[in-house]
C-alpha cells in the first residue's frame, strides 16, 4: 500500500494578489536608520556622570574655639584634669593593686599626652618646608601697618617692589618686610615699626617718604653688614639679641624671627639659593624679613626671598 500525499489546498486569487503587494512594498520601501539609545561604552571606560556617582563626597567638622592659641589649650586642660584627678584618686586609695597602679600609670601618660601635644604639633608644622601661609597676625607689638615705596622710582621698578612684597607677605609666614637699596630705605610693608608716629597720618608720596625716612639711618648699615657674607636667618628671640638685629631699622618689639637677605644678581647665588657675596661683589642692598612667630620661614621658602631678592637686584639696578 503506497502513501500519496494529500495534495495542497489552492489558495484564492484575492490573497495571493494581496500578498504579492504586500512583498513588493516591503522591497520598495526604505530602511530607515534609528539611533540608539544605548550609549557606546568603550571597554574598560566610566562615563563622567557613572564616575561622578561613584565618587564619595566628605565633609569634614573640625571644632575650634575661634583661635589658635584657644585650641591648643583645650588638649592641655583636659590632660591637666586627668593628672589631677589621678594624684586625687591615688592619694585616697588606702592600698591600691597592681592593677591599679598599671592604670594610673596609663592615665598619666595619657595626661602627659595631651598636654605636650599642641606643643609637637606647632613644632611639626614649622619643620616641615612649604606649607605656605599660615593664620596671620593682626597686630604686632611695638608694630604699625605701613606700604611705602621710594617716590623718586620708576612706574616698573614700583610694580616689581610692589609684586614682590605681596608675594611675600602671602605666601610665607611673615608679618613685615622692608628692603634697603645703596644705603637708602626704597620698601617698606606690613608690620613694622615706624619711629615718630611717620605712619600715623597723611597719604600719597609725602607719607610714604615720611615712613622710609623714619625707617632710614645708620642702622642699615648694620644690617647690610651683617648679610655681607651670605644670607642671616635668626629663628628666635634669642638668635636676633645676640646679632643685634633687634636694633635694626623697622624691627618690632614682638617679632620672633627674622631674616636677611642680601641684594645680590643671580649669578653670585650659591648651589643652595641662599645668595653669598664671598667671591663677588658686595650686596648693594638688603631685603629684610620679619615674623611674629619663632622659626617661621623654613629651608625652601627662605631660599625662595633669595630668588626674589635676586629679582628685585635686577629691577633696582636698572632703576635710574
Amino acid at each position: 500500500m503506497s502513501c500519496v500525499p494529500a495534495a495542497t489546498p489552492a489558495l484564492p486569487a484575492t490573497y495571493k494578489a494581496a500578498h504579492r503587494r504586500a512583498a513588493g512594498a516591503r522591497q520598495a520601501a526604505p530602511v530607515a536608520w534609528r539611533p540608539s539609545r544605548r550609549p557606546c561604552r568603550r571597554a574598560g571606560v566610566t562615563p563622567p556622570a557613572a564616575a561622578a556617582n561613584d565618587e564619595s563626597e566628605v565633609a569634614v567638622f573640625r571644632f575650634t574655639l575661634g583661635s589658635d592659641a584657644a585650641d591648643a589649650m583645650v588638649p592641655r586642660v583636659v590632660g591637666g584634669v586627668g593628672a589631677a584627678l589621678l594624684v586625687l584618686n591615688h592619694i585616697l586609695g588606702e592600698a591600691p593593686s597592681d592593677a591599679q597602679l598599671r592604670a594610673e600609670a596609663l592615665g598619666a601618660a595619657l595626661a602627659a599626652a595631651a598636654i605636650v601635644t599642641p606643643s609637637i604639633e606647632q613644632r611639626l608644622k614649622e619643620l616641615q618646608p612649604g606649607r605656605g601661609r599660615q593664620a596671620a597676625a593682626s597686630s604686632v607689638a611695638g608694630a604699625t601697618s605701613v606700604f611705602a615705596l621710594q617716590p623718586g622710582l620708576a612706574d616698573g621698578t614700583k610694580q616689581d617692589l610692589a609684586w614682590a612684597s605681596y608675594a611675600l607677605l602671602r605666601n610665607t609666614n611673615i608679618c613685615g618686610l622692608a628692603a634697603c637699596w645703596e644705603g637708602r630705605p626704597v620698601l617698606a610693608r606690613g608690620l613694622l615699626a615706624v619711629p615718630g608716629g611717620a605712619a600715623s597720618g597723611g597719604k600719597g608720596e609725602a607719607a610714604a617718604a615720611a615712613v622710609l625716612g623714619a625707617l632710614g639711618g645708620e642702622a642699615w648699615q648694620a644690617a647690610v653688614a651683617a648679610a655681607a657674607g651670605g644670607q642671616l636667618y635668626c629663628p628666635d628671640r634669642g638668635a636676633m639679641e645676640k646679632a643685634g638685629a633687634a636694633a635694626w631699622p623697622g624691627v618690632p618689639e614682638g617679632a620672633e624671627s627674622l631674616l636677611a637677605q642680601p641684594l645680590l644678581p643671580f649669578d653670585d647665588a650659591d648651589s643652595s639659593g641662599i645668595g653669598s657675596s664671598s667671591g663677588g661683589a658686595a650686596p648693594r642692598g638688603v631685603l629684610l624679613l620679619l615674623s611674629e612667630r619663632p622659626r617661621a620661614l623654613s629651608s625652601k621658602e627662605r631660599a625662595w626671598a633669595a630668588a626674589v631678592a635676586a629679582k628685585l637686584h635686577a629691577a633696582l639696578s636698572q632703576a635710574p
